[in-house]
């Protein structure tokens, strides 16, 4: 019933690796020192990519979350697909109801 869970695989200095379980949509957040290389495992979600974020505010050293993304790209994404992220782009999961999305991420510093 939460937003959303979490397995760490590795969290070293330069790479961090987690599978993610989500099945409600989050914030928009963007990341100032990483990028991020998402592969759908299963489930459906639309990935909103790029644009401004909306009430933005800090949560931590180098990451911002907002409401949402105006101008942002909006595409589907599915089992087997690979999605990139790059350092400072925001980028959001949208998830409809009663859907849910799981996907490995390796995040790394470029």
């Amino acid at each position: 019933g939460g937003l959303y869970s979490q397995v760490l695989l590795l969290n070293h200095t330069n790479a961090q690796a987690n599978i993610t379980t989500r099945n409600k949509s989050g914030k928009v957040e963007q990341h100032a020192a990483w990028e991020d290389h998402m592969f759908i495992l299963d489930g459906e979600a639309n990935m909103v990519l790029g644009g401004t974020i909306v009430n933005g505010k800090t949560t931590g050293p180098g990451e911002t979350r907002g409401d949402t993304s105006k101008g942002g790209k909006s595409f589907p994404i599915h089992a087997g697909d690979y999605v990139y992220v790059p350092i400072n782009t925001p980028h959001q999961m949208l998830i409809a109801a009663g859907k849910s999305i799981r996907y490995a991420v390796v995040k790394t510093h470029p």
